[in-house]
């Protein structure tokens, strides 16, 4: 079939630069990121253009296609961010690297750990939109494909509190400035009672909780506890101690939460977030009031510490829901320290956007895990795909039509697998961490792909994700013909190859070469038999009479 193809580029800008193309190629790739990516050869052109194609100072490329065909015309233009220039004195020509806008979200690092994220994490897109506009692309994600996912992370958390529902005064010491300690039923945050603690005289009044004490330098703690005054109605102030001594007590820290106005009758959580300090092997807790008089009273309930560095929801061991299962120490109910453990586990570190950390080195981990791609196109608009996606259109290659060269290659190397075992290494609350994700077709893969990561786990289905990709590999039908500037990655694709059965899939990747005005066409295919309903050139529903009479 005879077509001509006619190319443009230039240099955007206000206004643009026009640049005179000799060659290059340009591809389309549902595998890698960026998406798209090319090389475009132009002449060299005058001094203050070379001057103005530097990739350092965030320039753009645009490259424009119009096609005529005995059938009808085609156009289409790549709006793409420039990475590199290359200037080849004894051709005269310059090369330009050229790629979509995911290659700008691994250039962009946060100064500092950035945990907004996990805020968002009841929706991907969420993430994904404020990772856009935080690294400055200057845009969100298209409504269409409308696919999301809650990562709401799940994760295991020891509650050192060995009475942490306060029902009663088991445990609970009475410290400085405190002379009496009690329980009162008379409306408790939580369960039947709470604990309560009378000033001795006006001024700070402690109420040491009880507490599995060992600890190790360098650990962080949280400690919270809701508490409100039961006497009086001046606002008065409470405040959480926490300290830390070494096995033979003496004091190797004092932390204070900053004081807040408690009124009467009215239950305010206090929450304080510390580090041991070297040397520190016992911690413990303490409520502290500043009585404005003897006698005046404080209430405490659900009282917590914990190894972590955030505030959690209160829970005891026989608490139920939430996405966790609960449990008590040896000790047992209200005598022990509790544990939820996740039914799913998804760190929250997989939400901490570590400083230094590209924006696509935070985000793959979580979309994967989801199991969709982020992907950027020429347009610059930014899609997330699950495993169904399919883009728009289609493509028919045949033998003696349209068909140019073609090569059937079928491995078991490379990238096929059917099993996939994903291990995960981070660091949380200053313990190393490991998690695997394993999944396979059945029960006894007969390939096992394996994969090691240096990030926090953000829950199964990665390795899912992976081998269910991995299916559609292992046969790549490789087909050359003339550029058809309506393909894309992803497009249903029909090939009818010499000597073959007809290969119906997708394409996996779309290369253009602007030197021959021809494109080489990689796909993901299976055999299917001339005159299934694969082949039909419109739905099966737009034929006439029963399915017996095809």
């Amino acid at each position: 079939m005879r077509s001509a193809h006619t190319y443009t580029a230039a240099l955007i800008g206000s206004p643009d630069i026009a640049l005179r193309v000799k060659g290059g190629s340009i591809k389309l790739d549902e595998a890698t990121a960026p998406h798209v990516q090319g090389t475009l050869t132009i002449a060299i052109p005058a001094l203050s253009t070379l001057t103005a194609l530097d990739p350092r100072l965030g320039k753009r490329v645009r490259v424009s296609v119009a096609a005529a065909f005995p059938t009808g015309t085609q156009s289409r233009t790549f709006d793409l961010t420039l990475r590199e220039r290359s200037v080849s004195h004894r051709d005269g020509t310059v090369a330009l690297a050229v790629a979509s806008d995911e290659a700008l979200l691994g250039d962009y690092a946060p100064l500092a750990d950035d945990t907004n994220t996990l805020a968002l994490a009841g929706s991907l897109r969420s993430v994904i939109n404020y990772v856009l506009t935080t690294a400055g692309i200057g845009a969100t994600l298209a409504s269409t494909p409308a696919g999301d996912a809650d990562l709401t992370p799940y994760w295991s958390i020891t509650n050192l509190v060995t009475n942490p529902q306060a029902d009663t005064a088991t445990g609970y010491l009475a410290a400085g400035g405190t002379s009496a300690v009690a329980t009162s039923g008379s409306s408790p945050w939580q369960g039947s009672a709470s604990v309560v603690w009378n000033a001795s005289a006006a001024g700070a009044s402690f109420l040491q909780v009880p507490n599995e004490p060992a600890c190790r330098a360098e650990e962080t703690f949280t400690a919270s506890a809701y508490v409100r005054a039961n006497t009086g109605t001046t606002t008065r102030t409470c405040s959480i101690l926490v300290r830390f001594t070494n096995d033979a007590g003496a004091l190797m820290g004092d932390f204070t939460s900053i004081p807040i106005g408690i009124s009467y009758s009215t239950w305010t959580r206090l929450g304080i977030t510390v580090t041991a300090p070297p040397g520190a092997t016992k911690v413990y807790m303490f409520i502290r009031q500043n009585a404005v008089a003897a006698a005046d009273q404080f209430a405490v309930d659900a009282p917590m510490l914990y190894r972590d560095s955030r505030m959690v929801p209160f829970f005891h061991g026989s608490s139920t829901g939430g996405g966790y299962n609960y449990q008590w120490g040896s000790g047992g109910a209200n005598a022990s320290t509790s544990t939820r453990v996740p039914i799913l586990e998804r760190s929250p570190e997989s939400f901490t956007w570590r400083a230094g950390q590209s924006a696509l080195e935070f985000l793959v981990p979580l979309f994967q895990a989801a199991g969709y791609r982020l992907v950027c196109d020429e347009t610059r608009t930014w899609t997330l795909r699950g495993a169904g996606y399919t883009a728009p259109g289609n493509l028919t290659v045949r033998h003696a039509v349209n068909l140019i060269d073609a090569t059937d290659t079928l491995t078991r190397d490379g990238l096929w697998f059917d099993g996939q075992v994903t291990r995960h290494r981070w660091t949380e609350a200053g313990e190393q961490r490991e998690a695997v994700d394993a999944w396979a077709l059945t029960a006894t893969p007969t390939r096992v792909n394996r994969v090691e990561l240096n990030t926090p786990y953000p829950g199964p289905g990665r390795s899912q994700y992976a081998v269910q990709r991995a299916q559609g590999r292992g046969r790549d039908v490789t087909v050359e013909t003339v550029a058809d500037w309506t393909a894309a990655a992803e497009q249903p694709i029909t090939g009818l190859l010499d000597g073959a059965p007809a290969q119906v899939g997708k394409t996996s990747s779309i290369t253009y070469n602007l030197d021959n005005d021809r494109m080489t066409i990689v796909t993901r295919t299976t055999d299917t038999p001339l005159g299934a309903i694969d082949l039909l050139s419109s739905t099966i529903n737009s034929l006439t009479g029963t399915i017996n009479s095809l």
